[in-house]
């Protein structure tokens, strides 16, 4: 049985950036992505265009310019270029052929798909109450993560008292070393004595 990893939407589109608070695309990138002439990308804009509400067009197709190398090693040359909103993109791609485009539109719809049943997933509750660990190594975020339930935080301190509470010893391996029988024995007999050698 072969698995298949699927790819997020992100993956199956060419190269984004943002302008104006928007993600966008350009008919440069696309051409490049496609393996299509950008001036066919162009005309196949300019027919979709033609089609479209204004205000739908004004929304998502922007005619501008970039500059292109020059072949003969002059100045660049200004080109025409539209940039696309992700909906422009779609409109245009859903309308090409060949085996790239072929792939891309099974492989979006597959993106698609998977998004859509994870979104459909029962959302995860959040506890109204919880500790959330955060372990810093030289002055960087190591490591984040829920604490179990049964996790506690606490100073050396505060864990020395409630471990004395519980009626456990806290107590330094040097001193243990010390202690002789009788004194090892006594250990715990009294609070104070606890106290004293747990301080050390």
């Amino acid at each position: 049985m072969t698995t298949t990893t699927l790819e997020p939407i992100s993956a199956v589109i060419p190269e984004v950036t943002s302008s104006n608070g928007k993600i966008i695309t350009t008919s440069v990138a696309v051409a490049s992505y496609f393996h299509k002439r950008h001036d066919d990308v162009l005309k196949k804009i300019r027919s979709v265009i033609e089609e479209c509400d204004p205000a739908y067009r004004l929304r998502n197709f922007a005619e501008t310019v970039y500059h292109r190398e020059n072949p003969s090693g002059g100045q660049e040359i200004p080109t025409t270029m539209f940039e696309l909103t992700r909906d422009a993109f779609v409109l245009i791609v859903m309308g090409f052929t060949g085996k790239k485009a072929l792939q891309w539109k099974i492989d979006y719809i597959t993106a698609f798909n998977q998004m859509e049943s994870e979104l459909q997933k029962p959302a995860q509750v959040m506890p109204l109450d919880y500790e959330f660990l955060t372990v810093v190594r030289g002055g960087k975020v190591f490591d984040q993560r829920f604490a179990s339930p049964d996790e506690l935080f606490l100073t050396f301190d505060s864990f020395k008292e409630m471990a004395g509470r519980l009626g456990y010893l806290i107590i330094h391996g040097d001193d243990v070393k010390k202690l002789t029988i009788d004194e090892f024995l006594k250990l715990g007999s009294t609070q104070s004595k606890v106290a004293k050698l747990s301080a050390r």
